[in-house]
Parts: structure tokens; C-alpha cells; sequence
């Protein structure tokens, strides 16, 4: 197994970002002035949730199926991984859109700022994984040989290791992010 191609893993990763980009750019703009129902304290998909346990479940269950989603286009020539990364931008534009509008831009930035850098990560690199296989088979000979299909092909174990790594940066994300809702070390969650 051959380490992805620096210069198309970058390439997918900017395809992702325009992906993702224009989807919370549309999310933005259609909830734009709109607040969020109820306590403003009470996070999306966590209700009934209690402890540090219960919490990181909640949030991996969350979490680990939308870098799947994302990852999947590895398998489906992008074509999931394209339209996750649609929805995931339009989801987290109308989100952040709402919940800015409805506690503050810097009152949401301090309660994800410990974790949000490092779940985007790991979903980033499950988009990469998706992504990964199609754009190898298509950069040409001149940076790769064999068929497009071989090339395609070579790329699944890849994609396959960078799929463990997004999920293993989803799982340290939710771990903080479980701590920092249950105030776990310290805090006031």
C-alpha cells in the first residue's frame, strides 16, 4: 500500500471545503435572522443524555455516522461523499447561523472552541477517504500508472487508513466534548 498523492489529497481536500463551504453558505442564508427554539443551553441530540458516559455515546453516535457517509464515496466514486459533504455544510451553516443568532458569535465559539477544530478534522479526513479513490484514478499517468481502474483500486486502502483516522478523531473530539458538557475537568459545562 503507497501513501495517497500529496497533491491530489490536498486537491480533494480544497473540493471538500468548496463542497461543504457552499452548502453552509446555502444553510446560512436560508435561516438567516432565525433563532434557536428553547434553552439556548441545551445542545442538538443530547436531550435526556446525563454523565460523561452517556454523553460521549451520544455524541460518537452522532458524529461517527457522518463521517461514514462521508467516507462512503470511496466505494461509490465520490458520488456519497459529494452529497454528504452538501448536507453536512447546509446542516452546520443553518446551526451556526441560528445558534450565533440566538446566544452570541462569541458565546457559541467559547463552548466549541475546545473540540470543534478537531471533529472538523476528522470529518474532513473522512471526506478525503471518500474522495481519495476517484480522484487518484483520474490524475492522469502523468502522476500515476496503470488503468484509471487500477488506480482507482490501489486508492481503497488509503482511503481505508484515513477512514481510521477520521474515526479516531471523531472519538477524541466527542471525548472532549463529553468533558466539556459535563464539565468532566472542572468546568461548568
Amino acid at each position: 500500500m503507497s501513501p495517497p498523492d500529496a497533491r491530489v489529497s490536498g486537491l480533494v481536500a480544497v473540493l471538500i471545503l468548496a463542497i461543504v463551504g457552499g452548502g453552509a453558505l446555502g444553510g446560512a442564508l436560508a435561516v438567516s435572522g432565525a433563532t434557536v427554539p428553547g434553552d439556548p443551553g441545551e445542545r442538538a441530540g443530547l436531550s435526556g443524555t446525563d454523565g460523561f458516559g452517556e454523553v460521549f455515546l451520544a455524541v460518537v453516535t452522532l458524529n461517527a455516522p457522518v463521517a461514514a457517509s462521508l467516507a462512503a464515496g470511496a466505494v461509490t466514486a465520490g458520488t456519497f461523499t459529494a452529497g454528504s459533504g452538501l448536507l453536512l455544510g447546509v446542516y452546520l451553516g443553518a446551526t451556526v447561523t441560528a445558534a450565533a443568532n440566538t446566544v452570541g458569535t462569541g458565546a457559541l465559539l467559547g463552548s466549541v472552541a475546545a473540540y470543534i477544530g478537531i471533529e472538523m478534522l476528522g470529518l474532513l479526513t473522512a471526506a478525503v477517504a471518500g474522495f481519495l479513490p476517484i480522484a487518484t484514478a483520474l490524475a492522469g499517468r502523468r502522476t500515476l500508472t496503470g488503468s484509471p481502474f487500477r488506480r482507482y483500486t490501489s486508492a481503497l486502502a488509503p482511503a481505508g487508513v484515513l477512514m481510521l483516522v477520521a474515526l479516531g478523531l471523531v472519538v477524541v473530539g466527542a471525548l472532549i466534548e463529553a468533558a466539556v458538557i459535563t464539565g468532566a475537568f472542572g468546568g461548568d459545562g
